[in-house]
């Protein structure tokens, strides 16, 4: 009998070949004829009935030109190893083998993306409380820390949001500010799982997609580094959280740009003196038998700083030992009379007969407190001046009280 492994000649009733080790399966139709069942020459051989006793022909050439230590019979009867075996004994070369690195490689890329092993990531991302996250719908460290607990799990911009409304309303509203608190912890105990697996699935899935090619212990280990918690940055945000809060307890002014400080403030001076002066004209021309033994005493200008500016001018008149304040309200480059103390009397009286005109109210109503107001303006002038001179700068002046005799040097000097 002929072995088909290698084609060395065996033995009556030896069917396993004591050089290749390949089993001969025997079909005995009579004792005087055997003839081999047709087989594939690729086809698993049985080795569980190889012995140990098998007798070998010490004359017989074949057995010396076969390389036993070249090409060892495989002991883990693995189908992929004996059929290779095979294949270069009978054809002659070796069979090209596949890559079975890559080819793990891309059966585990596949898995990641397809499976549902990436439950592994997740739970990897998350690290600690990672079943309390997924089982529990109320999250009770997201009630007791509210906001930080988001910064904590690096949900930074949620986190520092939510401070920053606590914030907010303890500047604010610092009545509603338990309210806040309140409303804070029972809103980030209800929504923080829900919106963090959210994210987190994300963000897995954004590593899946950057390393799919790696191994499933590299992704492993970048879920990890990306997820998990920040102590540090936790903490050092609400470090800066509660600086703020304090801080909101004071106030704090800084010095103006000093070259633009005083070219406002010289422009602010000379459009007082110029409205001063115009204004007296108008009132001058209008009111000439009553201004004939009137004089100017001071003039006051209040700035409203409202997007455009707009100013309020204080005209002071002495006549005959009597004083009388003219207001007056320069707005887009209009002059308006608003108040004059000359006419509270005959306001005072017309209101006795019957209700005023809504003109004609407010105009008595501003005419009986212009005499405080001219005295508060010349006080902040005051403190602004000598603000000004000690270069104590808060920002732009906007209180000025001038004499007759600097109004018209003044207005000399500029023209």
């Amino acid at each position: 009998m002929i072995c088909r492994g290698c084609g060395k000649k065996l033995k009556v009733n030896e069917n396993i070949c004591p050089a290749c080790g390949f089993y001969n399966e025997i079909k005995r139709d009579s004792l005087e004829n055997d003839s081999f069942r047709e087989m594939d020459y690729f086809e698993d051989p049985r080795m569980n009935n190889y012995s140990d006793d098998i007798v070998l022909d010490d004359n017989d050439d074949d057995i010396k030109d076969i390389p036993f230590d070249d090409e060892p019979v495989p002991e883990d009867n693995d189908q992929d190893d004996i059929d290779d075996l095979l294949k270069e004994k009978i054809l002659g070369k070796k069979p090209e083998k596949e890559d079975k690195k890559s080819k793990k490689k891309q059966n585990d890329t596949s898995q990641y993306i397809d499976t549902d092993d990436s439950a592994d990531f997740i739970a990897a991302f998350i690290g600690e409380d990672y079943k309390w996250i997924v089982n529990k719908p109320i999250n009770i460290y997201a009630l007791l820390f509210s906001w930080m607990y988001f910064v904590y799990r690096k949900l930074y911009i949620i986190g520092i949001l939510g401070l920053t409304f606590v914030g907010i309303i303890y500047v604010i509203m610092p009545a509603l500010v338990p309210i806040a608190i309140i409303l804070s912890m029972v809103l980030s105990a209800v929504l923080f799982n829900p919106i963090y697996l959210m994210i987190v699935k994300i963000r897995v899935q954004r590593i899946v997609d950057q390393y799919g090619d790696e191994s499933d212990s590299f992704i492993l280990e970048k879920c990890m580094q990306k997820g998990g918690v920040n102590t540090p940055i936790a903490l050092l945000v609400f470090f800066i959280f509660l600086v703020m809060l304090f801080l909101s307890h004071f106030n704090f002014t800084f010095k103006a740009n000093p070259s633009k400080y005083w070219k406002d403030n010289t422009e602010n001076e000379a459009n007082c003196l110029s409205l001063g002066r115009k204004t007296y004209s108008a009132l001058t021309e209008r009111d000439s038998k009553e201004m004939i033994d009137s004089s100017l005493e001071e003039v006051a200008c209040d700035i409203v700083l409202s997007g455009v500016k707009s100013y309020d001018i204080y005209l002071k008149l002495s006549s005959s030992g009597e004083t009388r304040i003219v207001y007056f309200e320069n707005k887009d480059g209009e002059t308006t009379l608003r108040g004059d103390t000359k006419l509270i009397k005959t306001l005072t009286e017309a209101e006795k007969q019957g209700p005023l005109l809504d003109e004609d109210k407010e105009f008595l109503d501003n005419s009986q407190v212009l005499s405080s107001k001219f005295a508060e303006i010349k006080n902040l002038s005051n403190s602004e001046a000598q603000m000004e001179k000690n270069n104590n700068l808060k920002g732009q002046r906007t209180h000025y009280v001038f004499s007759k005799d600097e109004v018209y040097k003044k207005q000399t000097r500029n023209q």
